[in-house]
């Protein structure tokens, strides 16, 4: 278990990123929204796939996609942080500083 609390820290500092590609995401498919309603554009897009399904449809399966792997690594998150606290006994959530090995003390996340 010498590598775990490292491993987890990881996985906490990953969990900000899954957040920012999740807004990344959500803000393309909204852009596709907006290219789809322009003057001109057809206003009933409809999948190559499946055509019987149209632009709202594909778009609100995309969102509850992003939603559902944010919700995944907000729950490795929170896993690591309790594999961290097992393992160095200290709780991520309140601790934003760690004392290092040499005596000096590093930015938890």
């Amino acid at each position: 278990m010498s590598g775990d609390s490292e491993q987890a820290l990881e996985v906490c500092r990953c969990d900000d990123e899954s957040t920012q590609l999740e807004v990344a995401a959500l803000h393309r498919i909204m852009d596709y929204f907006n290219i789809c309603l322009l003057p001109g554009a057809d206003k009933s897009p409809v999948s190559e796939q499946h055509p019987s399904r149209g632009l709202a449809h594909t778009g609100m399966h995309g969102i509850l996609i992003c939603r559902a792997l944010n919700r995944i690594c907000r729950r490795a998150a929170n896993i690591a942080e309790y594999t961290y606290f097992t393992v160095e006994g200290v709780n991520i959530k309140h601790a934003p500083v760690i004392p290092r090995n040499d005596g000096e003390s590093s930015p938890l996340l």
